[in-house]
């Protein structure tokens, strides 16, 4: 007993002790290989994965028998073969479809690829989908022309054709682009300003009400019946030719202070500073050369007092 128990003792003080540098890392494998359990979700309909576990197996298996190497390799060069880089997306600008193109992530690479493998493969004889792919793979490794591969060449040449958008986009800065905010309401006010602020624009506010005068009163007559009663029995003809010029007095000032509000509007709008500082004084300055009679009467036009007696009278 006393021996048993010394030579238990003398086996724990003789075994080696393992320092950290000394141990060794254990590679532990996944399970299941990554793609090969992407394809048999890819094949999988309605919730049948022992099916599509068994017809990944049989593409390997049919791989193997028609190289004798081993497949896994082979469907991996395969699928990286037929895999595109980009894809091209399509969007409606101004009545004007433009196409960009956009990288693709690896998984999108392989989706793409087992896509176009499985739509290339129903033309290949063969009575099972596991065979007809598994030709279908085995000639794209071998080089011979398929319809997979062809399908990802026309993917790359159709972005190719189209990177002048892609380098406009990502490449220039925001201020430039042409569907940028900035750039937009630097144009609007480019316009504006040129339009309606400019000392020779035929649009003033005088103008503006002169114009639309005529279709304010119509309206007015018209839409005063719906507030009051204008019928011979209940008033007489004093009352309904005041009422009428009661509601045309009201349309007309409505207009005024509509015109007005809108002129103060643009004017504020306009002095915001958006655009680039040599543009904007070259627009500045144009507005400023007026005469001192113009100015006096953009003024006028401002005023409150121009509101009312002016929107009025004429």
């Amino acid at each position: 007993m006393a021996q048993l128990g010394q030579s238990a003792v003398s086996k724990t003080r003789t075994a080696p002790e393992h320092t950290p540098a000394e141990s060794t890392i254990m590679n532990i494998p996944p399970a299941e290989d990554p793609l090969l359990y992407y394809l048999t979700s890819h094949l999988m309909r309605h919730g049948h994965r022992a099916r599509a576990s068994r017809i990944v197996s049989n593409i390997l298996l049919h791989i193997h028998a028609w190289t004798r190497a081993p497949p896994l390799p082979i469907l991996r060069q395969a699928i990286l073969d037929a895999a595109p880089a980009v894809r091209t997306l399509s969007h409606r600008t101004g009545g004007k479809t433009m196409f960009k193109p956009t990288a693709l992530s690896e998984k999108k690479r392989i989706f793409y690829a087992l896509k176009h493998i499985k739509e290339a493969s129903r033309a290949k004889p063969g009575l099972t989908i596991e065979e007809r792919m598994a030709k279908e793979m085995v000639n794209i490794v071998q080089g011979v022309p398929s319809e997979a591969v062809k399908t990802k060449q026309k993917m790359h040449e159709f972005a190719t054709v189209n990177r002048r958008l892609l380098t406009q986009s990502n490449m220039s800065p925001i201020d430039a682009h042409p569907l940028s905010t900035s750039a937009a309401l630097s144009k609007l006010q480019q316009h504006l300003h040129q339009t309606y602020l400019s000392p020779s624009s035929p649009y003033t506010q005088s103008s503006l009400f002169a114009q639309y005068a005529p279709l304010t009163l119509l309206l007015s007559i018209f839409a005063l019946p719906r507030f009051v009663d204008l019928s011979p029995s209940t008033s007489t003809s004093w009352q309904i030719f005041g009422y009428l010029l009661f509601g045309a007095g009201v349309g007309l000032v409505l207009l005024r202070v509509v015109i007005w509000v809108g002129a103060r509007i643009v004017w504020a709008f306009c002095e915001l500073d958006l655009g680039s500082g040599q543009e904007r004084e070259k627009i500045c300055g144009e507005c400023r050369s007026a005469d001192e009679e113009g100015e006096v009467k953009m003024e006028m036009e401002l005023t409150q007092g121009n509101l009312i007696l002016g929107g009025l009278f004429g």
